[in-house]
């Protein structure tokens, strides 16, 4: 559980700022998944039924974000980054039997080297106006979560995020970041990424998917 690997996980993002100094570019990328888990239609259901009953925001679009892993890594790394950069995929397509987006881990690793219609919609939020109290980065994380929900409400009903459509977006080399990332599949973690550019491989990562990005 968290409280007992919380010491060493401290320690670990402790370790990531001080080697960071020896890295080419004197910085580092962090991403967290706050959702946990991958976003099905089942989870989505479940995590509805959590926020009626806790009194949260209802999201028809993502699940009930966790935030008690981004109150521990931002009391290691809030004065180490510059911003947190709230990333939010859109996949194009779904099965239409029960609503999973594709491509499936299986498909994507198996499926040949077809190519899937992505979204990446990113926006870089000051790490200033990111609070670091329990409470109130609680709260913080829903409002993040509300907008994202809308985003991709949106995205649905479009079929794109909202603001300019660019291949890639440049990002100052001398910087560390911190990243919020909604709707990825869980695979997604294996993705390495560098400040060099924004269109990172979040699910990039392997050569098969392709991607548009928005930026706000």
């Amino acid at each position: 559980n968290l409280q007992k690997d919380a010491p060493m996980i401290k320690k670990q993002l402790e370790d990531l700022v001080a080697n960071s100094k020896h890295y080419s570019t004197g910085n580092f990328w962090l991403m967290i998944y706050p959702e946990g888990t991958r976003c099905r239609p089942a989870s989505i259901t479940a995590g509805q039924q959590y926020s009626k009953e806790k009194g949260l925001p209802v999201f028809d679009h993502t699940l009930v974000p966790r935030v008690k892993g981004l109150q521990l890594t931002l009391s290691s790394v809030h004065k180490s980054i510059d911003s947190v950069l709230d990333v939010t995929i859109g996949y194009k397509e779904c099965r239409p039997k029960d609503g999973k987006v594709i491509p499936s881990l299986e498909a994507l690793l198996c499926g040949g080297w077809r190519t899937y219609d992505v979204h990446v919609h990113v926006r870089a939020i000051p790490v200033s106006e990111v609070p670091t109290d329990e409470e109130a980065i609680s709260a913080w994380m829903m409002k993040v979560f509300e907008e994202k929900n809308k985003l991709l409400a949106q995205f649905k009903a479009t079929g794109s995020f909202p603001g300019p459509l660019e291949a890639s977006a440049a990002l100052p080399r001398q910087a560390s970041f911190l990243t919020l990332a909604s709707n990825i599949l869980l695979f997604a973690v294996i993705a390495s990424a560098t400040a060099a550019t924004m269109l990172y491989s979040v699910v990039l990562a392997y050569s098969q998917i392709g991607a548009a990005m928005s930026t706000a």
